[in-house]
C-alpha cells in the first residue's frame, strides 16, 4: 500500500536575502515561498513571493488568498502580487493536498503615511527620497520630503548617487528641508561618501542628467541629510563609515544633517569623518540645532485665525563617534590635517535655542590654526534664541539652549599648538546666555534671575582635552589648560566659567568609568 508522507517541514534561514523559507516535501514534490514579510508600496506590483512547485502531480492544485484584497491582492495567471493601498494583509498558499499544511506571509504596504510608511529595503529607494522622478514627459517628485519612511534592512551606499560613488544628501535644494519622519527601525546604512567637487565632476561627464533636477551643483549642507525641516523626525538609525570632504563655503556639515530644525533622536554614527573647509558650522551629528517659530494656518485652509507657534529643535539619545579635520586615508603619511573651523561641536556645531540632551561624543578633532573657531566637546556655540513676537501662550520671548546629561571623550590633537583664534570647552566652547528673568522687572539681583541656557549633568574627558602627543624619552608638558567652558556671555558680558558640580566637571578617564561620577539634571533641577 502506497503511503503519502509528509517527511520535512524545515524553515530556512536566508540571511543574505533577508527572508524566510517553509520547504515542504511530500513524495519528492516541494513547495518553496518565501514567507518572511513582505514589503511593498502602495500601487507596486511584484512577483517576489517566488511560488516554486517541484515534481508537481497532475492531481495537485493551489490557490492563493489575501485576508485583505483592497490592500494586497495575487493574480494567479500572472503569478504577481499587487499593492492597492496602505496597510497590512496575511497572504495565504494553500494546496488541494490536505497533506500539505497551508503557508502564509504578511505584506506590508506603505502609503506614507505615519501608520502605513513607505518601507525603505534598498539603496535605490533611499535615493528616491525628495528626489525628481521621470514619468512619461513629466518630472516630478514621487516620495516626498514631508511623507513618513521605516528601514526594513541595512543599506549600503557605496556606490553612491548614479553610480558615482557619492551622495547628495536626502532634501538637497529644499528650503524646507525633511518634515517627514525617518525610522531607521534599528538598522545600518553605511559607505555614505559625500564630496560636492568630486560629485560635480562624475555627474557632469553623464549623458542625461540635469543639474536643475539633481541640484547636485547647488548643496551646501553636506552630511546622509541636508536638512531637518520643522517637525521633521529621524530616529532609531546607525551611520556607519560617513565620510564628508571638500568645500562647504558658509554652509553646515554634520553626519546625520548639516541643518537640523526639527528632532534628531536616538542614532548613532560610528566611524565619521569630517574633513571640510569654510563651512560655517559642523558637528557630529548635526552642525546646527535651531528652535524657530512661525504663524500658520491651523487648518490649512484660511478658515480660522492664523496662529502663532514655536517649534523645538532636539538632539535626543545620540553619539558620534567622529574625526574632524583630517581625511580618511589607509596610509598614514598621507593623511593631510587641514583642521576644522567655524562653530565645531562633537555633537552640535551650533545650538540655537534647541535642547541636546543624553548624548556622547568621541573621536579626534584636529582644529584650524589660522582660523576662527569655537570648539565643544558637544556644542560649539550654545546660544540663547531670542522671538521678535511675543506670544500671551509663551511665558518668555526666548528659547533657552539647553545642553543636559551629556558626556565628551573627543580628544583634541593640536590643542597644546599655537592657535589663532580659537575659543576652546570641554563641553561647550561659547556659551551665549541672557537672563531667565529680568532683574529689574522682577525686583532681583543678576544671580537670583537665573540662566535662560539650562546646562546641567555634562561631563568631559580632562585629559583628551588636554591631550599632549608624547615623545619618547621627553615627560609630556601642558601649556594651556582648557576648561568645560571656553567662554561665557551674559548679554554680551564675559562671565567667569569655571567647571562647577552638577553643571559641568572635567573627569579622568578611570573617573570617567565609575558610575557614580555621574549625577544626572533631573537630580538637580
Amino acid at each position: 500500500m502506497k503511503k503519502f508522507l509528509i517527511y520535512l517541514s524545515v524553515i530556512l534561514v536566508a540571511v543574505s536575502l533577508g527572508f524566510t523559507v517553509f520547504y515542504l516535501t511530500r513524495n519528492n514534490e516541494k513547495i518553496y515561498i518565501s514567507t518572511s514579510s513582505v514589503y511593498m508600496r502602495e500601487g507596486e506590483e511584484i512577483d517576489d513571493l517566488s511560488i516554486i512547485w517541484e515534481n508537481k502531480k497532475a492531481f495537485s492544485e493551489y490557490e492563493v488568498l489575501s485576508s485583505n484584497e483592497n490592500i494586497a491582492a495575487y493574480d494567479k495567471t500572472t503569478g504577481k502580487l499587487k499593492a492597492k493601498s496602505g496597510g497590512i494583509a496575511t497572504i495565504t498558499f494553500r494546496t488541494s493536498s490536505v497533506k500539505f499544511r497551508n503557508l502564509s506571509c504578511q505584506v506590508y504596504v506603505g502609503d506614507g503615511s505615519l501608520n502605513n510608511p513607505y518601507y525603505v529595503t534598498n539603496a535605490d529607494q533611499l535615493r528616491q527620497i525628495g528626489a525628481y522622478t521621470t514619468v512619461g514627459e513629466t518630472t516630478e517628485i514621487r516620495y516626498g520630503l514631508d511623507e513618513c519612511y521605516k528601514l526594513v534592512t541595512n543599506i549600503d551606499l557605496l556606490d553612491g548617487y548614479n553610480d558615482t560613488g557619492f551622495w547628495i544628501p536626502i532634501g538637497t535644494g529644499n528650503d524646507n528641508g525633511f518634515t517627514g519622519s525617518f525610522d531607521g527601525n534599528g538598522y545600518t546604512i553605511s559607505n555614505v561618501s559625500v564630496d560636492k567637487a568630486r560629485l560635480v565632476e562624475e555627474l557632469a561627464a553623464l549623458e542625461g542628467v540635469d543639474p536643475g533636477v539633481t541640484n547636485y551643483n547647488t548643496f551646501v549642507n553636506a552630511g546622509l541629510f541636508s536638512k531637518v525641516g520643522i517637525n521633521g523626525r529621524i530616529s532609531n538609525l546607525k551611520i556607519n563609515n560617513i565620510i564628508v570632504h571638500g568645500a562647504y563655503e558658509n554652509g553646515y556639515v554634520g553626519s546625520v544633517a548639516g541643518q537640523n530644525y526639527g528632532t534628531i533622536e536616538r542614532v548613532e554614527v560610528l566611524n565619521g569623518h569630517l574633513d571640510t573647509t569654510g563651512a560655517a558650522a559642523v558637528g557630529g551629528i548635526t552642525a546646527v540645532n535651531i528652535s524657530q517659530d512661525a504663524t500658520i494656518d491651523p487648518d490649512g485652509e484660511g478658515s480660522q485665525p492664523a496662529e502663532y507657534v514655536r517649534y523645538t529643535a532636539r538632539i535626543d539619545r545620540c553619539a558620534a563617534q567622529v574625526t574632524m579635520g583630517i581625511a580618511k586615508s589607509d596610509i598614514p603619511e598621507e593623511q593631510i590635517v587641514t583642521g576644522v573651523a567655524g562653530n565645531v561641536g562633537g555633537i552640535v556645531g551650533t545650538n540655537h535655542g534647541g535642547i541636546v540632551i543624553y548624548s556622547y561624543s568621541m573621536g579626534d578633532v584636529y582644529l584650524n590654526k589660522t582660523s576662527a573657531v569655537n570648539f565643544g566637546g558637544v556644542v560649539g556655540v550654545n546660544a540663547t534664541k531670542m522671538f521678535a513676537t511675543q506670544d500671551s501662550k509663551y511665558l518668555y520671548n526666548y528659547a533657552g539652549a539647553h545642553v543636559k546629561d551629556n558626556y565628551s571623550l573627543v580628544v583634541l590633537k593640536n590643542g597644546q599648538e599655537t592657535l589663532t583664534d580659537a575659543t576652546i570647552g570641554g563641553i561647550i566652547g561659547s556659551s551665549q546666555d541672557v537672563p531667565a528673568l529680568d532683574p529689574e522687572d522682577n525686583g532681583i539681583t543678576a544671580e537670583e534671575a537665573g540662566s535662560a541656557n539650562k546646562v546641567v549633568g555634562n561631563y568631559y574627558n580632562k585629559e583628551n582635552l588636554n591631550f599632549v602627543e608624547t615623545q619618547p624619552g621627553v615627560d609630556p608638558v601642558v601649556t594651556v589648560t582648557y576648561t568645560g567652558v571656553g567662554k561665557h556671555t551674559v548679554e554680551g558680558a564675559v562671565v567667569a566659567a569655571a567647571d562647577k558640580d552638577y553643571f559641568i566637571q572635567g573627569k579622568t578617564s578611570n573617573e570617567l568609568k565609575l558610575q557614580t561620577t555621574y549625577l544626572s539634571h533631573k537630580n538637580v533641577e
